[in-house]
């Protein structure tokens, strides 16, 4: 039968053992010294060296011949400890012995001294499995044991553990081991097995370990049975029954785009595909973790191009979500569908600075409702304003007129005298309403600007989508809202209020208007120089008719 790689290549000494450097420091140090405990506990995550330690150290305390404090694994007893042919190093289950009967048992044969080793070691694994009772009845043997017994208890949940026991043992915390000591490990073993593996196949089984070493060698195990000297990273992601790096660019690529129809399209493809939506969480939240080391410079990734754009704000808050849904998923016999939401929530994000702008936004509009007054902005960028005609800005560049818009005939016939020549002497209402409607066909495109950016501002949603306004285009029939890249993004929901907003200008200035929005890169790319427009009408004459089709 086949060895497993864990125990094939366990660390028979302690500078073979990964990622635990303070913990064999202080365990060598002892046994050079003599200073040996009479009780250890070794706790931590799975896979990260705590049986290999305690094996080790068994070896050690009993070696002939130690080596600055390392067994040299030649002497009697040593190759005793290695062939398991000596009875004094007991290696226990505590998830099957658990019972009080079978830890009164333990403790009957440990007062018996050791038949051919220095110490008797007793490693009891899964310790936190042990019964109360069955504690109790250790904890006395443990409080006065014999000079020729040693315990090294190895568990996964400290917490279980009784404090009378804590108290009486020496505690050793184990770390994950990291994922560059784990691919050194998987290098000496491809080494010694004569097999070869893309870099890139080996960074996937580092990270399916999660910071088990036991678990990466389980993984590696399984790609050497392949059968071949040469295995790619293709053939890595369809026996793991992981997502390729071509899936997870694209995912990424979609929410950065905020193309949700996209991102739910590439979701549905792979989970169709029977691919666990848990394990494609986990898998995006290792890439995200991956995005945001090349973002501060700690990695070169070749994919690094796809956050350019991309602030590491935006990194970490995606990171943020998906670990929250990752728990939820666990919990839920729907994970594919919260996966769904946890991807759409991702292209939904809002910077702190917009956050921030939005909360105060809202908070000025509570506070002048409160007080019954109309907040009207006025401390904006100067906005360039195009169109049929060609109109200059105001020569202290507001951004908005300080005209209200009249809401009824009342409120109409007071700000006629705001409009130039409409003369309110003498006149009926009628006449001046009919005035004030004439007058409203003759505005300018900055007037028109002015009035349709107003009734925006009215709403707290339009803040940050007006933040990032470049130009404001004015056709006959259409008003088009050139925006940057993250204020175009915050469009999205906003046509409700693009209808009521339209329906108001309507009742207003008597005009239909569309509202349009852009992003001004588009814009950059697409309008016709006004030079060679010029050109073309002096060579064909005025009556050329250049048609807009954007």
């Amino acid at each position: 039968m086949k060895q497993a790689l864990y125990r094939k290549y366990r660390p028979s000494d302690f500078d073979k053992l990964y990622g635990q450097d303070n913990i064999v420091n202080i365990l060598k140090n002892q046994i050079k010294n003599n200073n040996i405990s009479h009780a250890y506990i070794f706790s931590g995550t799975r896979g990260t060296g705590k049986t290999s330690t305690a094996k080790i150290f068994a070896k050690a305390v009993n070696c002939l011949n130690p080596q600055d404090g390392n067994p040299c694994n030649k002497c009697e007893n040593c190759k005793s400890i290695i062939e398991e042919k000596t009875m004094d190093i007991v290696e226990m289950d505590a998830a099957s012995n658990r019972r009080i009967d079978d830890i009164r048992q333990l403790r009957d044969q440990v007062i018996y001294p050791p038949t051919t080793l220095k110490y008797k070691v007793y490693i009891i694994d899964e310790a936190h499995m042990i019964t109360n009772e069955g504690f109790n009845a250790l904890l006395k043997v443990m409080e006065e044991p014999p000079r020729h017994l040693i315990f090294i208890l190895a568990t996964t949940e400290i917490e279980k553990i009784p404090e009378t026991i804590l108290s009486r043992t020496q505690r050793f915390e184990f770390k994950s081991i990291s994922t560059n000591d784990i691919k050194s490990q998987i290098d000496v073993i491809l080494d010694r097995e004569n097999i070869k593996i893309e870099d890139r196949a080996k960074d996937i089984i580092a990270n399916v370990a999660s910071g088990a070493m036991r678990d990466a060698l389980s993984v590696l195990d399984q790609v050497i049975s392949i059968g071949k000297d040469e295995i790619t990273t293709s053939e890595v992601y369809d026996l793991l029954g992981l997502f390729s790096d071509e899936i997870k660019k694209a995912y990424c690529k979609y929410i950065f785009e905020k193309d949700i129809k996209g991102l739910l399209s590439l979701i549905d493809t792979e989970i169709d595909k029977g691919k666990n939506p848990n394990n494609f969480i986990k898998e995006v939240i290792q890439f995200f973790k991956d995005l945001i080391y090349a973002k501060i410079g700690i990695k070169n990734l070749e994919f690094s191009d796809l956050i350019n754009d991309i602030s590491l704000e935006q990194l970490i808050n995606s990171v943020d979500i998906l670990l929250e849904y990752e728990e939820l998923m666990k919990k839920s016999d729907s994970s594919d569908l919260l996966f769904r939401v946890a991807s759409v929530r991702l292209i939904d994000f809002m910077s702190r600075r917009q956050m921030e702008s939005m909360i105060k936004n809202l908070e000025l509009r509570v506070e002048a409702l409160e007080k019954n007054e109309i907040v009207v902005e006025k401390k904006r960028a100067p906005i360039k304003v195009t169109g049929t005609d060609k109109i200059e800005l105001a020569e202290d560049g507001s951004f908005f007129s300080e005209k209200i818009i009249p809401k009824d005939e009342n409120e109409a016939i007071e700000k006629a005298s705001d409009l130039d020549n409409v003369d309110t002497t003498n006149v009926s209402k009628e006449e001046i309403i009919k005035q004030t409607e004439k007058q409203s066909q003759s505005l300018t495109n900055q007037e028109i600007s002015d009035i349709l950016l107003n009734a925006l501002s009215k709403y707290p949603q339009t803040e940050m989508m007006l933040n990032g306004l470049q130009e404001v285009e004015i056709h006959q029939n259409r008003a088009v809202l050139y925006l940057d890249k993250e204020a175009k993004a915050m469009t999205l929901g906003l046509r409700a209020i693009f209808n009521k907003v339209e329906q108001e200008l309507k009742e207003t200035i008597k005009r239909s208007f569309t509202i349009e929005t852009r992003e001004t890169k588009d814009r950059n790319q697409n309008k016709l120089n006004q030079d060679t427009i010029e050109n073309l009408k002096n060579l064909f004459g005025d009556d050329l008719n250049i048609k807009d089709k954007r």
